[in-house]
């Protein structure tokens, strides 16, 4: 921050600048080079804001300059607060943009509304929303923004709008139908416009001057023209209360002195307004304006409006030579353009004829005949280069569309035969994906397979070393028996009876031997072949009173009774008699091995309605649990392995009774020790 001294020189510097050099921007090189290097140095945001309100002043001929120096006063505004300053570069920002940028209004009337957020800011807001619609309409003579922002208000019509929204409603409705009757020709139905601008007005007196003034300045604007267009002298009023309220605005603008600030122009359309009034005012009135008008246009050294409005100004008092006179030196400056001759020329003949001069109202008319036909000619030429240049554009331009067409058509069978690889890649792609996971599945299930043969050969290993153990065991127990008796018998020592008993004894162990041999080889038949078993007729009935006989005579029961049940004396049944028999046997040493009291059945019964042999083997012993009553038909089980036994039998018979067609399974309703039914069909 610079020190007070600095300040104070730079305060003195800045106002002795505006007290130095003149407003005119042709004469103010010098100040807004000053105000430009100001503008560097100083930090202060009051300052600032001031040097770019007086640098838009200074560049207000020049419209796209200016702007820049009243966004850049609005920006220092909204630092500063200010809220003056604010609504003024508000004002001059709607007023470029308006008619040349719809995005940039939108975002003005946006902006507006976000720093002027109080109510007594509202009828502000709705003024800038309203003038730029105004001003959109007078340059583009379209209906279409009028239309919507109606559609708008329409939509919220009722209890819903808010004051400052009926008062849009009001006017746009009464601006509508101006400009709507003055498109389409019907000028008889401007009338209808007038009570809604006069309705706008009257609701406006609800507000303070300070709110109301420019929205009350831009309705009688617009009420001005509509009386004007009626020929009411009431037109006359409604432009000096326009051109008051202009100036009472300007004073509640004013937080600081503007000496470049120039509102001539303003004023000089006001006193146009005023001249061309004509009847509808006293000429010493229209003498009063007129002169007021000359001064400034004088200041100003406007020539061309001097010419034009002094024209004007003296057809109406009569004073017709001064008219052709200026209208004279307006053709010798040539201060119009080539299309306004005609109607000059037009004039002219008009007041020559006036005066009763028709030679030269006569060339007049031949002048603005031939300028017409002159123009006409240009602007047929004009017309019919700009059609040519339009049809050579139209060329080129349906040229450009044919040659992007047939690029997209181009790009379409690139980007079509493009989607078609990709999709062949893609499909190829899943198969592999498919087929690798396929493989990925059978190696998994082939890893698993591996696994699972992996752990039943490890548990084959074990179960077999148990066996060789067992077989060991079992072997070696009756060989003992059979070597020590044998020994005994030939001891003198030992009575003939009792070598006879032990005899009897190497006889028993002798059979238990064969018996486990048999069943290993028997074994070992079945599981190398897989060729079905031959059956014949076989007494099944006989064969089971058989087996319950020869288990009688083979074990000695104290506590245990053999029992058999067999309904029918006898019956022949296709089967295999000795691998059947093979079966019982094993079942009935199994019941007879885990009984130590109670009973051993056996049962057997043709049961007619299932065409089944039905054979059970039943015992009261310690049974087999729940869950290892399908582990027990495996190779090399055994439930208690303090028993005799290889572990061999029940597999062995479930081998077998495969091979026969039937079942073989433990009855799991059986609770009083074991039961084994097997099932073999008819034949």
């Amino acid at each position: 921050m610079r020190d007070p001294i600095t300040k104070k020189i730079l305060e003195i510097l800045f106002f002795g600048i505006f007290l130095m050099f003149p407003c005119r921007l042709q004469a103010v090189v010098a100040p807004v080079d000053s105000l430009r290097n100001l503008l560097k140095t100083t930090p202060d945001v009051k300052q600032r804001l001031e040097i770019y309100v007086h640098l838009a002043d200074l560049y207000a001929d020049s419209l796209r300059i200016s702007t820049n120096y009243w966004q850049g006063a609005l920006t220092e505004a909204i630092k500063a607060n200010d809220e003056c300053t604010k609504k003024m570069a508000f004002i001059r920002l709607m007023k470029r943009y308006a008619a040349r940028n719809d995005k940039k209004m939108q975002e003005i009337l946006k902006l507006a509304k976000e720093v002027l957020p109080e109510q007594h800011n509202a009828l502000f807001n709705s003024y800038l929303r309203v003038s730029a619609i105004w001003i959109k309409i007078k340059v583009t003579s379209s209906l279409t923004v009028i239309d919507k922002e109606l559609e708008r208000l329409k939509k919220r019509e009722g209890e819903q709008m808010t004051p400052e929204e009926r008062i849009e409603w009001e006017f746009l409705t009464g601006l509508s139908i101006d400009y709507s009757s003055l498109i389409t020709g019907a000028y008889e139905n401007i009338a209808q416009a007038i009570p809604y601008i006069e309705r706008t007005l009257k609701m406006l007196e609800d507000y303070p001057l300070e709110e109301r003034v420019y929205f009350e300045e831009l309705c009688r604007s617009e009420l001005s023209d509509l009386y004007l267009s009626q020929r009411d002298k009431r037109a006359a009023d409604e432009i000096k209360k326009m051109a008051k309220l202009s100036q009472q605005g300007a004073r509640l603008l004013s937080t600081f002195q503007r000496p470049f600030y120039d509102d001539s122009k303003y004023k000089m359309s006001i006193y146009i307004k005023l001249i061309f009034l004509r009847d509808l005012i006293t000429k010493e009135e229209a003498t009063e304006y007129y002169q007021e008008f000359m001064r400034l246009a004088k200041e100003k050294k406007q020539m061309r409006e001097r010419y034009d409005v002094s024209s004007r100004y003296y057809q109406y008092m009569g004073d017709y030579k001064k008219a052709i006179a200026y209208i004279d030196s307006t053709l010798l400056y040539q201060l119009f353009d080539s299309v306004n001759l005609p109607s000059i020329y037009f004039v002219q003949a008009r007041l020559y004829e006036k005066t009763g001069d028709y030679r030269r109202a006569y060339k007049a008319i031949r002048k603005c005949d031939s300028l017409r036909v002159t123009i006409r000619a240009k602007d047929a030429q004009h017309k019919l280069a700009e059609m040519q240049t339009r049809f050579d554009v139209n060329k080129l331009q349906l040229d450009k569309i044919r040659l992007e067409n047939r690029n997209k058509q181009i790009a379409l069978i690139g980007m079509l035969a493009l989607l078609l690889v990709s999709l062949g890649w893609s499909l190829y792609q899943r198969r592999v994906v498919r087929k690798l996971r396929y493989m990925q599945e059978c190696l998994l299930k082939a890893n698993a397979e591996v696994l699972k043969q992996r752990e039943k050969a490890m548990e084959s290993e074990k179960m077999k070393t148990a066996f060789l153990n067992s077989m060991c065991h079992e072997i070696r127990t009756p060989l003992n028996a059979i070597n020590g008796f044998s020994n005994l018998i030939l001891d003198d020592s030992f009575s003939t009876e009792e070598k006879m008993k032990f005899q009897g004894l190497m006889q028993n162990n002798t059979i238990e031997l064969t018996y486990l041999l048999n069943n290993i080889l028997e074994l070992s038949r079945l599981i190398s072949s897989e060729e079905p078993l031959s059956l014949e007729p076989c007494d099944v009935c006989s064969l089971c009173k058989e087996k319950i006989r020869a288990l009688r005579q083979r074990f000695t029961f104290e506590e245990v009774s053999c029992i058999e049940v067999i309904e029918e004396e006898e019956f022949l049944f296709y089967t295999h008699p000795f691998y059947l028999s093979c079966v019982l046997d094993n079942l009935l040493s199994n019941a007879a091995k885990f009984t130590e009291k109670g009973e051993i059945r056996l049962s057997c019964h043709l049961d007619s309605v299932k065409q089944q042999l039905i054979i059970a083997v039943s015992d009261t012993g310690m049974g087999i649990p729940l869950d290892k009553q399908e582990w027990v038909f495996e190779r090399f089980t055994k439930i208690d392995s303090f028993k005799p036994g290889t572990g061999l039998g029940l597999y062995m018979c479930r081998i077998i009774i495969s091979r026969l067609g039937g079942t073989i399974q433990v009855d799991s309703d059986y609770t009083s020790g074991c039961r084994i039914v097997i099932c073999l069909p008819s034949h």
